[in-house]
């Protein structure tokens, strides 16, 4: 019983982790505020192509930035933060088709060791285009 108990207490505490929105430091608020400055949000979307990794800002272990050009970024806020991610980390996705898509699985990686930290799931991504620009966020 005391083994099963020792089992239970970090799965349960893990758990815990997924329900509440991250706090979010000024710092990171400030960096989040500046990289979108300009833009306006649009229609959630459900998928979009990779990105390569410089295109990728991470900003806290609440929102990740997905850079396409100067006119367009896609915004990910994993439904109740991404353990262990922050702006000194990567990621690496699990996709099953090839694009980003909600649910899809990011394993958070230090960049030092390679070995994993954390992990969680996208959620929809938030197209952010500046309100001028003719770009479409569905790459049509």
């Amino acid at each position: 019983m005391k083994a099963l108990t020792l089992l239970l207490v970090p799965l349960v505490a893990a758990c815990s982790q997924f329900g509440a929105e991250p706090p979010r430091t000024e710092r990171a608020q400030t960096r989040l505020t500046r990289a979108l400055e300009g833009l306006v949000a649009g229609p959630p979307q459900r998928c979009i192509s990779p990105f390569r990794r410089n295109d990728q800002d991470i900003i806290d272990r609440g929102t990740i930035l997905f850079k396409n050009g100067r006119g367009l970024v896609y915004r990910n806020d994993p439904e109740g933060g991404c353990f262990g991610l922050d702006s000194t980390r990567t990621i690496l996705v699990t996709s099953i088709n090839g694009d980003y898509c909600r649910g899809d699985i990011i394993r958070v990686l230090d960049q030092s060791t390679g070995t994993a930290v954390g992990s969680c799931a996208f959620s929809d991504f938030i197209p952010y285009t500046r309100p001028d620009s003719r770009t479409d966020p569905r790459g049509s």
